[in-house]
């Protein structure tokens, strides 16, 4: 009867190193496949908390925020990037007002009105007009002369991503990734 315990015990151990084997293969799919589905949420929940405060389109924010995902460095990490240095203020609502408002200068101008904030009032931007056109920038001068210009740039992803948005979105990863990579093990382990 001791042969057959040992043999059995040993069929099992042998069992289980190949089920391990199976699994240890198949750990680096599911903790792609949660990162990559943690990411995607992340950026999603990202997304609506910076569209709930500023003032911003859907498809302006993608221009200017890209997600990377690593998965062939030890630790895997998502990463979040804004790009660029700013977001052009055309993007904030803005529009030339329509009476003349009276400047730093005393005189009396049309100016720009950009609403960037939700909860907050149009801002006014002295001494920036706009184009029209295919290029509808903002523009002001950077001289008194006629020449050279500069675009108008309003906030960056940097400032709008803030620590509220930043701790909202580390508390979601946390709360998430046991529960998704739990489904992501039962899937290819299963």
């Amino acid at each position: 009867r001791n042969d057959t315990i040992v043999i059995t015990a040993t069929l099992k151990a042998k069992d289980f190193i190949e089920d391990y084997q199976k699994k240890v293969r198949r750990f680096p799919l599911a903790m792609n496949a949660t990162l990559t589905d943690l990411g995607n949420q992340t950026k999603t929940l990202i997304k609506k908390e910076i569209k709930n405060e500023w003032n911003i389109k859907d498809k302006d924010l993608n221009k200017n925020f890209k997600l990377v995902k690593s998965f062939s460095t030890s630790p895997k990490r998502i990463q979040f990037y804004g790009i660029g240095r700013g977001i052009g203020i055309r993007v904030f609502a803005a529009k030339v007002s329509s009476k003349p408002v009276k400047t730093d200068s005393g005189k009396y101008r049309y100016v720009i009105k950009a609403k960037i904030k939700k909860s907050g009032s149009q801002e006014l931007i002295s001494g920036a007009f706009g184009l029209r056109g295919k290029n509808k920038s903002i523009l002001a001068r950077k001289t008194t002369e006629r020449f050279p210009l500069r675009k108008v740039y309003g906030p960056g992803l940097a400032v709008m991503f803030n620590d509220d948005i930043k701790n909202k979105a580390i508390t979601f990863v946390k709360f998430k990734f046991p529960i998704i990579f739990d489904n992501k093990v039962k899937f290819f382990y299963d």
